[in-house]
């Protein structure tokens, strides 16, 4: 279970108003001291700590309705009580307190109904468990302060309505009634269900520890917890080790699979050293897969290491989605030119390590990625189906490589998530031949969202796609960053007078092919890694000349993603059109065009001008594109 979206009010704990949406897994919250990322993120706590299930938010309606039905009939008796005797002025004294308690009561019922209504789940009616840490009060209690009694009372409730704030007072003595038992349990009967399923529990705990702290949990004779050989009140943790400890606790105590599981950690980096922190939060993410972390930071490691896609930028109470804004979140936290100077001569030279990394990407698989609303590729997709909505009145859309569904997700929310005028304009089929199980999960769950129970819109084969609708349905058949990852060798079973984009397509439909022109990571698609086609090269592939106004590319309106993010439409008459020919004419337009882009960033390069952190990712990108479109050229010896 994961929040989708979150909406702040203006003027929230001094937050500017703003929506926050497409959230992932995880969500950096970056940004300077006083910047509000700490306001942020508690008020993700209190906004999801009040979220309601449909009955709950029908019953908390009532109950407004009631509250304030009862305050109104109060405020008239006492219009209307004279005050002109004792008893009147009694009544009128009551009647003022009952009135000032009903206003509170009001006004938090009120707000909880507005807070719940902030956040977006996953899944509607969700009820999601918020659990808070916070990395400046570490301290556990230690069990010997409290009375026997305490102890027992505190493993019973830890164990059956947990909070985060339990396991400062609770935790230590939690585990410690926990020893009790399975020591009594297995020296009765080691063989009986209860041992044994205390033993399952003690095991549980002591890998996590292992896990998170590198230590085996162990107790002496008098069955007291110990780390490190010493009882855990003795072991003389380090502030960071009582994170862990305290972490590892809370995990345990409320079972870290449970899918409605919000994790909050305030700026966990203030007793963890860099390696120890992303070591902490890989760790959380693999013991608990279904939850979601927000984390709100200022160490750029952390940020470093789970990359630009999980950021957003908190500064002066704005909160923004960060995206390739990664260059001002860094002058945010480290300084000015000089001070980055500084940092990345450090770390290493930009263009050599943007080269390297982006080299080693291209050895492994492509994956899906969710992204926001408003992301710019989306918006691009959907400015085509507006127009084409015009033109068509109804759309048969075929989204070809689904993944996570983020074009549904976004055409929902630029629909003002009123499904049913987005399902009379867009009739939408999503198409994933190598869906993860987790993908195509989220994509059936988008798809339930808006077309209801209809089993016939996600599909994993072409074959069984094509057996579903009748031939020449469709009038738009979306490829997002899709072509780049399909064999060369397969073009043929999209495209050309056989193939099955042209079977779908209506004879006045479109084809559109939308590619980031520069990826941001390296992958390995195929054989040939993966090929990016532009313009030139798509006009090859599909035999139209340079001339031919029906092929139309939209480049992005904003200046800093012209030239990267393009949207090519392409008539069904050229994309049946394709052969072996123009295939081989398309893989020679890019070879030539990539190294064309890349002698230019070499001779700049050794002119002694030197070239910055993008321009060796961009260096790296199309000695790639060369070399896979000239080895992909050569292997289909055309």
């Amino acid at each position: 279970m994961k929040i989708r979206a979150i909406r702040i009010p203006e003027g929230e704990l001094g937050l500017k108003q703003t929506t926050m949406s497409g959230l992932g897994d995880l969500v950096l919250l970056a940004g300077s001291n006083g910047s509000g990322k700490s306001r942020l993120l508690s008020l993700v706590g209190r906004f999801g700590g009040s979220m309601l299930t449909d009955e709950e938010e029908k019953v908390l309606k009532a109950n407004i309705i009631t509250s304030q039905n009862e305050f109104d009939h109060i405020s008239r008796q006492l219009k209307e009580e004279p005050g002109s005797t004792p008893e009147s002025l009694a009544k009128i004294v009551s009647y003022k307190q009952s009135l000032a308690y009903r206003t509170t009561m009001l006004a938090n019922m009120r707000r909880q109904l507005a807070d719940s209504l902030r956040v977006t789940m996953e899944r509607p009616g969700d009820k999601p468990t918020v659990v808070s840490y916070g990395a400046r009060d570490t301290d556990l209690r230690d069990w010997k302060e409290l009375r026997y009694q305490e102890v027992i009372d505190n493993y019973e409730s830890i164990n059956t309505e947990f909070n985060a704030d339990m396991v400062r007072e609770s935790g230590l003595s939690a585990v410690k009634e926990l020893i009790n038992k399975f020591v009594h349990a297995s020296h009765k009967d080691p063989k009986s269900e209860d041992s044994l399923s205390l033993e399952t529990r003690i095991d549980a705990l002591r890998k996590l520890l292992r896990d998170f702290l590198g230590s085996e949990l162990d107790w002496d004779s008098a069955g007291d917890p110990m780390l490190f050989g010493f009882p855990i009140s003795q072991a003389n943790l380090s502030q960071g080790q009582k994170v862990l400890l305290k972490i590892a606790l809370s995990l345990f105590f409320q079972d870290g699979s449970k899918e409605e599981l919000i994790l909050l950690m305030d700026e966990p980096e203030n007793h963890l050293h860099p390696l120890a922190l992303v070591t902490l939060i890989d760790r959380i993410r693999s013991k608990c897969p279904k939850a979601q972390i927000w984390i709100a930071t200022h160490s750029v490691h952390l940020l470093a290491h789970f990359g630009p896609e999980s950021i957003w930028f908190v500064k002066d109470g704005t909160v923004s989605y960060a995206g390739s804004r990664s260059l001002e979140v860094l002058q945010d936290l480290v300084g000015d030119e000089s001070r980055l100077g500084e940092l990345a001569s450090f770390i290493a030279l930009p263009e050599q390590h943007a080269a390297i990394n982006y080299a080693s990407q291209c050895l492994f698989p492509p994956r899906a990625l969710d992204t926001p609303h408003g992301d710019p590729q989306n918006g691009q997709i959907y400015e085509v189906v507006r127009r084409l909505l015009e033109k068509f009145g109804r759309l048969r859309l075929v989204d070809y490589g689904m993944g996570t569904g983020r074009l549904l997700s976004e055409l929902s929310y630029r629909f003002d998530q009123d499904v049913a005028q987005l399902r009379e304009a867009v009739d939408y089929r999503g198409l994933d031949e190598f869906a993860t199980a987790e993908n195509e999960s989220l994509c059936r769950a988008r798809l339930t969202d808006v077309y209801g129970a209809d089993g016939q819109r996600y599909f994993k084969s072409r074959s069984e796609f094509t057996d579903s609708i009748n031939a020449e349905s469709c009038q738009l058949v979306v490829m997002c960053n899709t072509l780049h990852e399909i064999r060369p060798e397969d073009w043929l079973k999209y495209f050309g007078k056989n193939g099955a984009v042209t079977q779908w397509l209506h004879p006045q439909g479109y084809l559109l092919v939308v590619e980031d022109q520069i990826l941001p990571f390296g992958e390995r698609a195929h054989d040939y890694g993966y090929l990016v086609l532009d313009a030139p090269d798509l006009r090859a592939l599909f035999g139209l000349s340079k001339e031919d106004d029906r092929f139309v590319t939209d480049r992005h309106r904003e200046p800093r993603y012209a030239d990267r993010l393009k949207a090519h439409l392409v008539p069904a008459s050229a994309v049946a059109a394709t052969t072996p020919d123009t295939i081989g004419k398309a893989l020679k337009s890019l070879a030539d065009r990539a190294m064309e882009r890349g002698l230019a960033l070499n001779r700049k390069a050794k002119k002694g001008d030197g070239l910055d952190h993008r321009e060796g990712r961009q260096y790296a990108f199309w000695t790639h594109q060369h070399f896979n479109a000239a080895a992909a050229y050569k292997a289909m010896a055309i």
